[in-house]
C-alpha cells in the first residue's frame, strides 16, 4: 500500500449504466492519450534508425515509451485491464520506476537538443539526485512511496533548470528557442499542477499526459521547422552548385583554349630553337663567309620571309663602306647583284 491511505477522491453513486459509461469514457481517453504517445515515439524511434548520429530522437522516443507506461499505470490504470494478472505490489513499483526513469532520459534530451546551455554537469547532477529513488524501489512500496513528494520537489527543479537553459539558448537560435519553451511551458504547468493535486492541495486531475500532448504538437512543428529548413539549405547548396560549375565549366573551356594556344607557342619556340640550332651548327661548321652568308638567309628566309641578303663591309684603306656578298632570290637576275657590286658608302671616323 501507499505510504499515504485514505481516498483520493469522491465516492460517486449512479446507476451502474452511467458509472460504466463514464469509465469507458475514461478507457477511451486513456487509450488516445497513450496510443498518440506511442506512435510519436515509434516515429522518432524511426527517425533514429534512419540517421544513427540524431540521439536526440532516440531519447525522446524512449522516454515517450516511458511516458505510455506511466499513464497506463495511473489513473484507472489500464495496463491492469490489458494484463490482469499482474500484481499491485509490481503494478506500483512499476508506475514509481517509469517516473524515475522518464524524467532522467527527458533531461538528457534537452542535454542533446541545447548543449550549449544544458552542460554535462547539470545532467550528472540529475542522475545521481534520481539514484536514491530509483535504489527505493527495492524497498516496500510503504517506504518508497514515502519519498514521492522529494521527487516532485526534484522534478520541478529539473523543470526549472530546463527552462533556463532554453531561455539562454535565445541567442543560439531564436525560433526554436521559443518553439521549445512554449512547447515545454505545457509540461511544466501540468507538472506543478498534478504536484499540488497528489498533495491533496487542489482538487483537479492528473494533466501530465495532456501536457505531453501539447509538448508533441510544438516538439513536431519544430521538427518540421527543421526540416523545412534544411530543403531550403539543400535548394541553396544546389543552386550554388549548379552556378559553380557552369563557372568551372567556363573556366575549364577558357583553360583548354589557354593550354592549346600555349602548346602551340611552345612547338614554335621548339622549331626556332632547333632551325638555330642548326644555324650555330652549320655557322660553327665553316669558316668561310659565303657559306655562312648563305645558310643565314635560308633560315631568316623561312622565319622572317627574307628577299635578299646583302652583306657590305668596310674597307678602310678606302675608307668606304663596300659591297662583299650578297644573295637575292631567285626572281631577281645578275644585273641586280652587279649594281650593288659597284656601289659603295664614303665612311667616315667623325660618325
Amino acid at each position: 500500500h501507499y505510504g499515504k491511505g485514505g481516498f483520493w477522491e469522491s465516492s460517486e453513486i449512479g446507476e451502474r449504466d452511467q458509472i460504466l459509461n463514464k469509465l469507458n469514457h475514461r478507457y477511451q481517453v486513456t487509450s488516445f492519450i497513450a496510443g498518440s504517445i506511442f506512435l510519436w515515439a515509434l516515429y522518432h524511434l524511426g527517425l533514429y534508425f534512419m540517421r544513427r548520429e540524431d540521439k536526440a530522437s532516440l531519447f525522446i522516443s524512449l522516454f515517450s515509451f516511458f511516458l505510455v507506461l506511466r499513464i497506463l499505470t495511473t489513473g484507472e490504470r489500464l495496463i491492469g485491464v490489458i494484463f490482469p494478472e499482474i500484481s499491485m505490489d509490481n503494478l506500483i513499483r512499476l508506475e514509481f520506476s517509469t517516473a524515475y526513469i522518464a524524467a532522467g532520459v527527458f533531461a538528457y534530451f534537452y542535454r542533446l537538443v541545447f548543449p550549449e546551455t544544458l552542460g554535462k554537469h547539470s545532467i550528472t547532477f540529475v542522475f545521481l539526485a534520481l539514484s536514491p529513488f530509483i535504489i527505493s524501489l527495492f524497498f516496500s512500496v510503504a517506504e518508497f512511496s514515502q519519498l514521492a513528494i522529494y521527487y516532485q520537489v526534484l522534478l520541478i527543479f529539473i523543470c526549472i533548470r530546463i527552462i533556463f537553459a532554453i531561455l539562454k539558448a535565445f541567442k543560439y537560435g531564436k525560433t526554436k528557442s521559443v518553439l521549445s519553451l512554449v512547447g515545454f511551458i505545457f509540461i511544466f504547468l501540468t507538472v506543478l499542477n498534478d504536484t499540488l493535486y497528489q498533495n491533496n492541495i487542489i482538487n483537479t486531475t492528473n494533466l501530465i499526459p495532456f501536457g505531453f500532448l501539447g509538448f508533441i504538437l510544438f516538439q513536431g512543428y519544430i521538427l518540421s521547422y527543421g526540416f523545412t529548413r534544411a530543403y531550403s539549405d539543400i535548394a541553396k547548396l544546389k543552386e550554388n552548385l549548379e552556378i559553380s560549375n557552369g563557372q568551372l565549366s567556363n573556366l575549364k573551356e577558357g583553360l583548354e583554349d589557354l593550354i592549346v594556344a600555349r602548346t602551340k607557342e611552345l612547338e614554335e619556340s621548339k622549331i626556332n630553337i632547333q632551325q638555330l640550332n642548326e644555324f650555330a651548327r652549320a655557322i660553327n661548321s665553316t669558316i668561310r663567309l659565303e657559306i655562312i652568308l648563305e645558310k643565314a638567309y635560308q633560315y631568316l628566309k623561312k622565319d622572317l620571309n627574307c628577299d635578299s641578303l646583302i652583306l657590305f663591309l668596310i674597307d678602310e684603306k678606302k675608307e668606304m663602306v663596300v659591297f662583299h656578298k650578297g644573295v637575292f632570290a631567285d626572281h631577281y637576275d645578275q644585273e641586280v647583284e652587279a649594281k650593288f657590286s659597284v656601289r659603295g658608302f664614303i665612311f667616315s671616323h667623325d660618325r
